[in-house]
């Protein structure tokens, strides 16, 4: 930021403290942002009538009016209030809860919470940079450590970042000031253990360094800084290393290499002041700390002057950009809250443009000085760092306007002044201006070439990989070469680069979010070329997406139409479900030969992949095969990509296969599900059909007959070849002995050039249960004694290729219709002895066999016993 040069001469009169307008909420400790060219000022948080953080904020209009705006989102007190160079104003600090930031917008009057890149804190201190971003660093956390972390908020990315340089020595109640150069200087403060401090510290934010400087002349803290417009730093009282205030005043000359004491003081000692660079004027306006009086400081002849008091201490300042400071609030000798406003007018000239170029006209304005007054101007031109030296030629150009003449307001306005020449550039015009009986002003503006920042941007970025961007600055035709530095903004990501000999500034390894991302680039100007600003738009893409074809047959047919997807799918490690949609177009080729083109057929991004497009295709020819890709021209966000190539074998008939199960027992094709049953190691013949169009004839005859058990285990049980029955049928028939287990059954066809693979449906075969031959052994038919014995035997019926086990169950005896008791089988046998005495005659015994899951029940024949 370049500041406007002034001098002032003894006032003609001392400007006073008059009543302005009335808040609409009563506070002190405030903090008071001006908006900018609108006049308005904004009174934001600082402490209630009650004495906690209020969250209130009001808005005072130029005619005095105060009107209740949005609160902050978190109720604030010592905290800071920054105007950006977009006219939205930062708030930082003040709070330990929660976010420690909101943006004010003065258009949709909302306050935004921005999360911090380090812990919540008070007591820090916030610098506008002349590149447009904010530095924040030093105060305390909730727990009263100090802290050294600096930070950066981007107002073109609403982000905080950590900054690279920390503080040397951590500290609060420090003043942090920007200087003409751009750099900032920390100076004094509290330290650790309570320490008051001495030592400054310099901040680049060409580089992000923080790195010691020269020592004050005394150790302060809770004093006020602020750089005056001839490039010194000022200082103001504060506390000693004692505790009491001072009245002390010290310099930083403008080459930036020592603090100096000032042989004059502060009429009022003060602590906790603050302290305002009057726009227009060159003065500084002192304020608070302890005392309603106000002081005036006259940076020509470096000498304090007491202006008359306010109502109240601890008022919030706003000075504008027209010589008016407004102060409101505070606290009376009663220690109550107020809610009064007062304003204080300077002597200002203003100029309309911070900066001037060649061939612009030069044009000035008066405010709040002697009415009806003349004013006559003189100009000059200075070059280096001291206000009093020039080294410029006599001026090769006419004044516009030698004088001009003050309203009954005191005021004049956009008066041209003159016209610079080319000649001129890397000077300052130094304007005086004098009145009679009045004061006499002297201000200085820059006059520098216009700078236009253009992109060098890549034919492509990808998230992760290097960028190698390159924002220039264009330089003048036979000037020199620009120098500084350039800070971009990609979307959540800031950096700082010095210009090189091109002029030019190159990022590259930055791990970008995918999507189209705004970049915006400040270039801060230099002792030759105006600030500039410009933004473009880049495209970051993810990992290079997956393509690949898809068909709906994975053998289309002559003449019969199928469809063809591309389908896309994002990098896992970057493209996941929920990510940016795919957009643009994909192209299907067959053999080289584009068949179709289409954009998105869906937005949805959960999951992947995405089917991109697809394309109803018939084939006209018989040809070995068809060869299949597509291709993805990109977005926004995914990089250019092709897929392999799907082949599918074309044919012209779809095959169905029958299989039928024809048992000794059944003849008949059952549905799939209904169990066939079959006899154990009885040969059964399978009957297998195909049926296909007409005139075709087959290319493979073969078939094969499998089963799956129901544990799972895959059999074949035969395979063959067809006969031709008659055009368009095929048959054929194999002998199967079907093992001992339940089965589903299939018949499968491998296919040939013309007809496709087929699998029949499926038959569930089980097994009929053995029979089996139940006896008594060596059963007597004359029993003569009283002692029996009874075994029955229990025979399998089947072969022995059947390979079915032995039987298992029960036995159970009978005398006529009584049971004598169930017995289980052993070796196919069981026994029963029987020891009683039996009457003379005969008695009917039997024996009955239950059956397994292998066997059937079966009863034995009926055998007559005969007792003598």
């Amino acid at each position: 930021m370049l500041f406007w040069l002034l001098s002032a001469a003894a006032l003609a009169q001392d400007p006073t403290w008059n009543s302005f307008a009335k808040l609409q909420t009563a506070r002190t400790n405030a903090c008071v942002a001006s908006l900018g060219a609108t006049g308005r000022v904004l009174m934001i948080g600082g402490n209630s009538l009650d004495g906690a953080a209020t969250a209130a904020v009001e808005i005072l209009s130029t005619d005095g009016i105060a009107q209740i705006t949005t609160p902050l989102n978190t109720p604030r007190t010592g905290h800071t209030c920054t105007l950006m160079n977009d006219g939205r104003v930062l708030v930082t600090g003040g709070s330990f809860r929660g976010a420690n930031g909101e943006v004010y917008d003065p258009v949709s009057e909302v306050w935004i919470p921005i999360a911090s890149a380090g812990p919540s804190r008070a007591g820090s201190t916030a610098t506008l940079l002349q590149d447009g971003r904010v530095l924040i660093a030093g105060g305390y956390t909730q727990d009263d450590s100090l802290l050294p972390y600096a930070e950066i908020f981007d107002p073109y990315s609403n982000r905080y970042t950590a900054s690279r340089g920390q503080l040397n020595q951590p500290r609060r109640a420090h003043t942090a000031t920007l200087l003409n150069d751009g750099r900032v200087v920390f100076a004094g403060g509290a330290g650790l253990d309570g320490a008051t401090l001495r030592s400054s510290e310099w901040y680049d934010p060409l580089t992000s360094i923080i790195w010691s400087g020269p020592d004050l002349t005394a150790a302060r803290r809770n004093h006020a800084a602020v750089t005056l417009e001839d490039g010194r730093v000022l200082v103001t009282g504060g506390n000693s290393l004692t505790g009491p205030a001072l009245a002390s005043v010290e310099v930083l000359d403008a080459q930036n290499t020592r603090w100096t004491a000032l042989n004059t003081r502060l009429n009022i000692a003060r602590s906790g002041h603050t302290a305002q660079l009057i726009a227009g004027n060159g003065g500084v306006l002192i304020n608070s700390g302890g005392t309603a009086a106000s002081e005036y400081f006259d940076a020509s002849n470096n000498s304090f002057k007491t202006l008359n008091e306010l109502d109240a201490s601890g008022a919030g300042f706003a000075a504008s950009a027209d010589g008016t400071v407004v102060a409101c609030g505070g606290m009376n000798v009663n220690d109550e809250v107020q809610d009064t406003c007062s304003q204080i007018l300077f002597p200002a000239i203003s100029f309309p443009s911070r900066v001037y170029h060649p061939q612009e006209t030069v044009r000035v304005s008066g405010r709040n000085l002697p009415a009806n007054a003349t004013v006559s101007f003189a100009v000059d031109f200075v070059r280096g760092s001291a206000l009093n030296t020039s080294t410029t030629a006599a001026p090769q150009f006419r004044i516009l306007t030698a004088r001009t003449t003050t309203n009954s307001s005191g005021a004049f306005t956009e008066t041209p002044l003159l016209l610079p020449l080319n000649t001129d550039i890397g000077s300052r015009l130094r304007l005086t201006a004098t009145m009679p009986n009045a004061s006499t002003i002297v201000r200085h503006v820059p006059l520098k070439y216009i700078s236009t920042l253009s992109y060098a941007l890549p034919t492509g970025t990808v998230e992760g990989q290097n960028t190698a961007l390159r924002v220039e600055v264009s330089p003048v035709n036979g000037a020199p070469l620009p120098s500084g530095s350039i800070t971009s903004t990609f979307g959540p990501v800031t950096l700082v680069e010095l210009l090189n000999t091109t002029a030019s500034a190159s990022y590259s390894s930055l791990r970008l979010p995918t999507g189209a991302l705004t970049v915006t680039s400040v270039y801060p100007g230099d002792a030759y070329y105006d600030a500039a600003i410009n933004r473009t738009s880049l495209g970051v893409a993810s990992r290079t997406p997956v393509i690949d074809v898809v068909s709906s047959v994975i053998a289309p047919q002559v003449g019969v139409p199928f469809t063809v997807y591309a389908q896309i799918r994002v990098d896992a490690t970057s493209g996941v479900a929920g990510g940016p949609p795919i957009t643009g177009a994909v192209t299907i080729f067959e053999s080289g030969v584009a068949i179709g083109r289409a954009r998105v057929l869906t937005t949805s991004t959960v999951p992947y992949p995405q089917i991109l497009t697809s394309v109803e295709y018939t084939t006209l020819r018989l040809a070995p095969d068809l060869r299949f890709s597509a291709t993805f021209a990109g977005d926004t966000n995914y990089r250019q990509t092709s897929s392999g190539v799907l082949v599918t074998l074309i044919q012209r008939a779809t095959s169905a296969i029958s299989l039928v199960a024809v048992p000794s027992i059944f003849n008949l094709k059952p549905a799939p599900g209904v169990p066939v049953r079959f006899h154990c190691d009885v040969p059964t013949a399978f009957n297998v059909g195909l049926n296909f169009p007409p005139p075709l004839n087959l290319g493979n005859y073969g078939f094969t007959i499998a089963a799956t058990s129901v544990t799972g285990s895959v059999t074949k049980l035969g395979e063959g070849g067809f006969d031709i029955a008659k055009p368009g049928v095929a048959a054929a028939q194999t002998i199967v002995t079907i093992p001992n287990d339940t089965l589903r059954v299939t018949a499968d066809f491998s296919g040939d050039g013309f007809i496709r693979a087929a699998t029949s449906e499926w038959v569930l075969v089980k097994l009929i249960p053995v029979p089996v031959s139940v006896t008594f052994v060596d059963l007597p038919v004359k029993v003569t004694t009283d002692f029996m014995t009874l075994t029955a035997s229990v025979v399998n019926d089947a072969g022995k290729g059947c390979k079915v086990d032995e039987p298992s169950g029960e036995i159970e005896f009978f005398i006529g219709t009584a049971t004598l008791g169930r017995f289980p089988l052993r070796s196919n046998g069981a026994s029963l002895r029987i020891q009683r005495p039996f009457e003379t005659g005969t008695q009917d015994f039997f024996i009955r066999y239950y059956g397994d899951s292998l066997h059937t029940p079966t009863d034995s024949a009926i055998v007559t016993v005969k007792f003598e």
